[in-house]
């Protein structure tokens, strides 16, 4: 078992509050009124809510471990890496419209790892590429649903 710090509660609940964040601009999308079952609110209702799931039970797990351990020096690196990924979330919300999805989220993403230390090049620029162009060929012919 991995021993965890304190500055990993603090990254789990700024994951957990843009998941939060993130759930909320959902949920102000517009939906025609005569629309039912599968729409546009559908599959981002869907994703924030395993987000909001999966990042509530790490914060859980994590302030139970920092409570336990003996280190509460928060890291200015790790500070810096939640603060640096809330940014790049507004910037990549802010984009979103005007780049469209594949370009805003492959910057996104290639900027996420880059803050977060991944230094395989190959693994970043493949898959900041081929994930968002194989996720808008999934909604556009797939789900028949046209992203930004």
């Amino acid at each position: 078992m991995t021993k965890r710090s304190p500055a990993r509660f603090v990254i789990t609940l700024g994951a957990f509050a843009l998941s939060v964040a993130w759930a909320i601009l959902t949920s102000q999308l517009k939906v025609s009124s005569g629309s039912s079952g599968v729409n546009l609110k559908t599959f981002p209702t869907i994703i924030t809510g395993i987000m909001i799931v999966c990042s509530g039970i790490v914060c859980v797990k994590d302030f139970l471990e920092a409570r336990r351990s003996e280190s509460s020096a928060l890291s200015v690196k790790d500070i810096a890496r939640v603060v640096a990924l809330i940014l790049l979330m507004a910037a990549y919300t802010l984009c979103l419209e005007a780049l469209g999805f594949v370009i805003s989220t492959a910057v996104l993403m290639v900027a996420a790892m880059f803050i977060y230390g991944n230094k395989n090049k190959l693994v970043i620029f493949a898959v900041s590429i081929l994930l968002p162009v194989a996720l808008k060929l999934l909604f556009q012919y797939g789900l028949k649903i046209l992203l930004p």
